[in-house]
């Protein structure tokens, strides 16, 4: 291939890729507050609780169980704090972390989708990328402060690893997935049977 750029029948990945980019950016600055919120993904409440010393809604949750999940807190706390000493409302820092992890997982489907052109050639990676950078949930999740966002990307990502047969980089990213969601084991169990006859 002569512009690395380019898949087979000359599909433009850059411009695609800013094209997944400004979709999440829209996504993101139009997202409800609400699907921070919830009983079992909130996430934002021991963030505000990090961040701020409170929680954000009229009840607040006991010291011992706000902070439910430290593993996927800690790179949002850093990107929190960078807003908060930038001076941001507490809305902007929300909406700065919706826009991080939104790039973050435009990046994360971009790199199954390059993976994805050796295997199942460019045409079918060029158009999976296109409906899944489009698809409305796709573009509402990987903008969302929440663990299902964080455990989306690990998921493009062992999936580019393992079609590049980056065998390593995929056990950790597995372990990683299921440290954050525990009920993802069965399929880490599966996928390592076919991977284990593979090597």
């Amino acid at each position: 291939m002569a512009n690395s750029d380019k898949a087979e029948g000359g599909y433009p990945w850059r411009i695609m890729l800013v094209g997944c980019l400004c979709l999440q950016a829209v996504a993101c600055w139009n997202g409800e507050f609400n699907v921070e919120q919830g009983e079992a993904g909130n996430f934002w409440e021991p963030l505000h609780y990090l961040l701020y010393g409170t929680g954000v809604q009229n009840f607040e949750w006991s010291k011992e169980y706000a902070i439910r999940a430290p593993v996927y807190l800690a790179p949002l706390y850093g990107f929190g704090m960078v807003g908060k000493l930038l001076g941001l409302s507490k809305l902007g820092v929300l909406y700065v972390m919706r826009y991080l992890l939104g790039a973050c997982g435009s990046l994360s489907l971009y790199s199954m989708a390059r993976a994805s052109e050796g295997v199942l050639g460019g045409r079918a990676a060029a158009m999976g990328f296109w409906l899944a950078a489009s698809n409305q949930c796709v573009a509402l999740y990987m903008g969302r402060v929440g663990v299902d966002t964080f455990t989306s990307m690990l998921h493009c990502l062992m999936v580019a690893a393992w079609f590049k047969g980056r065998h390593v980089r995929l056990v950790w990213l597995c372990a990683a997935t299921v440290l954050l969601r525990p009920s993802f084991l069965c399929v880490v169990g599966a996928m390592g049977l076919i991977v284990a006859q593979q090597v």
